[in-house]
C-alpha cells in the first residue's frame, strides 16, 4: 500500500513537472531567446561566422541616370550588387550639393547625419582638408575611388575579397519588425578575438523605392527613376559637433555610434525607433555595423555589418 501511495505521489511530481516545463532558448543572448523557457533545447541561435563587407556611396541629387556624366556609378551600383549579393551591404549616403549660382540643392533624402558619416570616410580615408567630398564610394572606412578616376574592376573586387576572406573578428545578425511606424530591432554578436579593445555598434535606417526629386540641369521628378539604399538616420545617435575641416584627426572614431560591450564575448541589443511620417515604412530596414576603436592609436577599424534588407 505505501509502494502504491509512494508511486502515486512521484507520479503527480511527474506530471506536474512536466506541465511546468517550457522548452526553448534560455540564452538572453541569443536572438531566439524565449523569456518563458525554463528548459533549454538547443533551439538558440547565433550569428553566422561570415564577413560581409559594407560599401558607402557618396551621392546627391544631381546624379540622375538622365545625366550621362552619371551612368557610370550606377553601373557599379550594378556590377558589385550583382557580383556580391548578400555578402555586399550598400549604403548611399547624401550630401548637400550647391548647383550653378552656389543655390542649395535639398532633398528629401539629407540630413546632418549624412555630412557627419562623410567627414567620418573621407577623413579617415584620405585626410584631405582641401578638396570636400572628393571621393564617392568607401569600402568600410577605406577610399575606393571616384566615378571620373574609377580604378578597375579586378582592383575594387580584390580589394573586396580580402575584406570577405580575413579571418572574421566578430559575426553579427539581426531581426527586426515595423509595427505602427515604430521599428524595433534586435541586434547580435558574437566576438571571436579576445582582446580588449573597444567596440561600437552603428544602426543605420535605409529606405528603398523612393521616387524623388533629381536635379538635372532643372528640379524635375523622375517617375521612372528610384532611389534604393537610402541612408536615412543613425539611431545609435553620434554627435558631429566638435568636427572641423583642420581639426579632423587620422582615424577619428567621433561618428561611430554607441560604445558595446560584450560578456562572455557575445552581444545582444535592442533598439526601438519610430520612423518619420514621410517615410514608406514597408521599404525601410535596418543595416548594423560593428567598429572596434583603439584608443591609444586612435583609428578605427570596421569589423562587419549586416542588413535586414529582405
Amino acid at each position: 500500500m505505501k509502494i502504491s501511495y509512494f508511486f502515486l505521489i512521484f507520479l503527480i511530481f511527474q506530471l506536474f513537472f512536466i506541465a511546468c516545463r517550457v522548452d526553448g532558448c534560455t540564452d538572453p543572448l541569443s536572438l531566439s531567446y524565449n523569456k518563458n523557457a525554463n528548459h533549454g533545447d538547443n533551439s538558440c541561435t547565433y550569428p553566422e561566422r561570415i564577413n560581409r563587407a559594407i560599401i558607402f556611396k557618396k551621392t546627391s541629387t544631381r546624379y540622375s541616370p538622365t545625366n550621362p556624366n552619371y551612368d557610370l556609378l550606377y553601373d557599379w551600383e550594378n556590377y558589385l550588387t550583382s557580383t556580391y549579393g548578400e555578402n555586399l551591404n550598400l549604403l548611399n549616403v547624401h550630401f548637400n550639393y550647391q548647383p550653378n549660382g552656389g543655390v542649395l540643392q535639398n532633398d528629401q533624402f539629407y540630413t546632418t547625419f549624412n555630412d557627419s558619416l562623410l567627414d567620418f570616410l573621407l577623413y579617415s580615408s584620405t585626410l584631405s582638408s582641401n578638396i570636400i567630398y572628393n571621393y564617392d564610394w568607401f569600402l568600410a572606412n577605406f577610399s575606393m575611388f571616384n566615378f571620373q578616376n574609377p580604378l578597375f574592376y579586378s582592383s575594387i573586387t580584390e580589394k573586396i575579397d580580402t575584406l570577405l576572406n580575413r579571418d572574421v573578428k566578430v559575426a553579427i545578425a539581426l531581426e527586426y519588425s515595423t509595427i505602427n511606424n515604430v521599428m524595433d530591432i534586435k541586434v547580435q554578436c558574437q566576438r571571436y578575438n579576445y582582446d580588449s579593445e573597444d567596440y561600437n555598434l552603428s544602426i543605420y535606417i535605409m529606405e528603398d523605392n523612393i521616387v524623388s526629386t533629381v536635379y538635372n540641369g532643372i528640379t524635375v521628378v523622375n517617375s521612372n527613376f528610384i532611389f534604393n539604399n537610402i541612408f536615412r538616420e543613425e539611431i545609435t545617435k553620434f554627435s558631429s559637433s566638435s568636427w572641423s575641416s583642420f581639426t579632423v584627426p587620422y582615424g577619428s572614431y567621433g561618428v561611430i555610434g554607441s560604445n558595446v560591450e560584450f560578456t562572455d564575448n557575445k552581444l545582444l541589443k535592442k533598439y526601438s525607433v519610430e520612423l518619420e511620417n514621410n517615410w514608406n515604412s514597408s521599404n525601410c530596414y535596418p543595416i548594423a555595423v560593428i567598429w572596434k576603436r583603439n584608443e591609444s592609436l586612435n583609428t578605427c577599424e570596421y569589423l562587419n555589418s549586416v542588413s535586414g534588407k529582405n
